[in-house]
């Protein structure tokens, strides 16, 4: 027999069905669960958010949104490597998503990760939607590759967009690349843009006029760039290739002034002597014979004294053609010194010491004589340009003579040799705190975290920097709690737990 419903019940029951119908909509349930899980990551439980996102990833790995909740999760942590491998896999379930795309290659920027074929891909599908730093790494990437023409159209790309200014680095790149072009004179538009920077990358640039004017035989120019490089990077060229061209130019220097002194000289009429007036003066009480035995050495002595002048003029005509020669190009020492017995050899001169220069270095410091600290710097890395140690000592040294910008430079190339010493780390976050806005700036500290999770310097530095940034007061405390754990006889523990007062 039914049992009866009453009728006041059966709104309720419609109501508790809907209900019950709703829940058991798996897509409509895991909406619900994603919601609760982003609730728990904005209010920092992070271990609940993680829980409920592994049990759901597992249960449906295709699920882009699951994925770009775990996404979000580490972001929230600090842990940029972990969010862009979870994007990677978003990407892969939407290929053809544009903006999801963008997300992924910001994401492997962010991390450190490669991202050239992120951006190969966006370039293809949305070159609309990338800005100039976006276009700028895609130009770094195809450089690398020897992709010449391809990385100069990215670099162009970039200098399209509207209020975009490239850096001197980047104009040293542009030249760079149109010069393995053959295209010298928009090679050296972009290198004389760089080369007005106080930056580092100004050397390069300058280097590179310096090859224009050679190609060019533009020594005038050359010598012009040369003091420029010794005012602004002392000891830069002797460290280079380029170190004979400062002789060589000198010496082109005199040839021009011998050139001019010679020019001078042929210029001026010739002084003769005729010696046809000393017949004339002959008396004429002399005999026949007499007179012309005299005429006859008279006349002899006249052709003498004609030819000199003659011959004295095509010496200096040829002495003037081999000094035109000479100064259309630099004088080789071959063509000025004079020839050596060719059985005795000079020697070689031997390169400098590269340990040697850095100990001179290092007195220079200690005499706080900075200008030459750098310059042998430079000096020894001629000799070793792949030691990591003295492009250390170099940004140390342009750090405490205030050259912040070629300290960057220096202690990232340092970095770059050895990336796997957190000495070197930890200089590039000193220097660059003072040359990098507080959002760069916490990107990097991100960046080395992920390499160096358990260095309390740079756990220190993270919650430092999270603190100073409004609404990352709970990043900033949990930070602060692992210095604590990692180094609880720290010198700056007081610092730490003080801050965690003023946070908790």
């Amino acid at each position: 027999m039914p049992i009866a419903i009453p009728k006041s019940a059966a709104p309720l029951l419609s109501i508790l069905a809907i209900f019950l119908f709703g829940c058991s909509d798996p897509t409509k349930k895991r909406t619900q669960q994603l919601e609760q899980i982003d609730a728990w990551i904005q209010s920092g439980d992070y271990t609940e958010a993680e829980a409920s996102l592994q049990q759901i990833a597992q249960n449906h790995p295709e699920d882009i949104s699951v994925w770009l909740a775990i996404t979000d999760l580490h972001k929230a942590q600090g842990q940029t490597t972990q969010a862009a491998l979870a994007l990677q896999k978003a990407q892969r379930l939407a290929p053809d998503n544009a903006e999801l795309l963008l997300r992924t290659a910001e994401a492997q920027l962010l991390a450190g990760l490669p991202v050239s074929s992120y951006l190969e891909m966006l370039a293809e599908l949305a070159p609309q939607s990338m800005d100039p730093a976006l276009w700028e790494k895609l130009g770094a990437s195809r450089a690398e590759a020897q992709q010449t023409q391809a990385a100069l159209d990215a670099y162009l790309e970039a200098t399209n967009i509207p209020n975009y200014t490239p850096t001197a680095e980047i104009a040293t790149a542009i030249g760079q690349l149109f010069l393995q072009l053959d295209n010298l004179p928009q090679a050296e538009r972009w290198f004389n843009a760089a080369a007005e920077s106080d930056e580092l990358s100004a050397l390069s640039a300058l280097f590179g006029l310096l090859k224009i004017h050679q190609k060019n035989t533009d020594w005038p120019k050359a010598e012009l760039i040369l003091a420029q490089l010794q005012e602004q990077f002392p000891g830069s060229v002797e460290a280079s290739h380029w170190a004979n061209l400062p002789l060589e130019i000198k010496e082109w220097r005199a040839a021009q002034e011998t050139l001019q002194a010679q020019m001078a000289e042929a210029n001026q009429p010739a002084s003769t002597t005729d010696a046809d007036t000393t017949a004339g003066e002959i008396g004429s009480d002399q005999t026949a014979t007499q007179a012309d035995t005299e005429l006859a050495g008279q006349s002899s002595a006249s052709d003498s004294g004609s030819t000199q002048p003659a011959e004295g003029k095509e010496a200096a005509l040829a002495d003037l053609d081999a000094a035109i020669a000479m100064a259309d190009k630099p004088a080789i020492e071959v063509d000025l010194i004079p020839e050596e017995d060719p059985q005795i050899e000079p020697a070689a001169p031997q390169p400098p010491d590269p340990a040697q220069l850095i100990e001179d270095a290092r007195i220079a410091e200690q005499e706080r004589d900075y200008t030459t600290a750098i310059q042998l710097y430079w000096q020894a890395l001629a000799q070793a340009n792949e030691s990591s140690e003295i492009w250390s000592r170099l940004a140390q040294a342009y750090q405490i003579d205030g050259q912040m910008q070629n300290a960057e430079t220096a202690a990232l190339e340092s970095l770059r040799l050895n990336p796997e010493k957190e000495e070197y780390m930890l200089d590039y976050l000193r220097i660059i705190q003072r040359t990098q806005r507080l959002p760069e700036f916490l990107q990097e500290l991100r960046s080395a975290y992920e390499r160096f999770p358990t260095n309390p310097d740079i756990v220190l530095s993270l919650a430092r920097a999270y603190e100073r940034i409004g609404d990352r007061e709970e990043a900033a405390a949990n930070a602060y709690q692992r210095f604590i754990q990692l180094a609880p006889g720290h010198i700056l523990r007081p610092e730490a737990e003080a801050a965690l007062n003023r946070l908790l």
